[in-house]
């Protein structure tokens, strides 16, 4: 049926990425969100994980990767720097430890993330407001 059909959405910039998310919001169940050259998408599935995949839909990495399914209903890039996944009732699953409290290098202009971007070569990272990548999906802190 059309509601099980994930929603797409296209490249916002002509860069060599795509911001996903900025500060404050929150991935849609579901929906692709492609890379700018539209060669791979996010999705946070129903499922609660975070994954990426290319256009023919061949699996790139999932959160899953990280341990263990994160059975999330949440994915959000808070303003505090850090992109978390909660589960049902808000309990925290998952997070990219990019707030303070885990490394103090976040608590600096130049390292707090403030967009979720997926590059044209499928990787999903984290930028700060001075545009420096700080985070990936695939290799962690920065």
């Amino acid at each position: 049926s059309p509601a099980e059909q994930p929603t797409e959405v296209p490249a916002a910039n002509t860069s060599g990425e795509t911001t996903i998310l900025r500060a404050g919001q929150s991935l849609t169940m579901e929906q692709k969100y492609y890379s700018n050259d539209r060669n791979f998408y996010v999705r946070f599935g129903s499922d609660g994980n975070l994954c990426v995949y290319r256009k023919d839909d061949r699996f790139v990495a999932g959160s899953y990767q990280l341990g263990k399914p994160l059975d999330g209903v949440t994915a959000k890039m808070q303003d505090d720097g850090n992109f978390v996944v909660y589960g049902v009732g808000n309990k925290f699953i998952w997070a990219s430890e990019t707030h303070p409290l885990f490394d103090k290098r976040f608590n600096s202009k130049d390292m707090k993330p403030v967009r979720l971007v997926l590059e044209n070569d499928g990787t999903l990272a984290l930028y700060s407001g001075t545009n420096r990548k700080v985070w990936t999906l695939t290799g962690g802190k920065l």
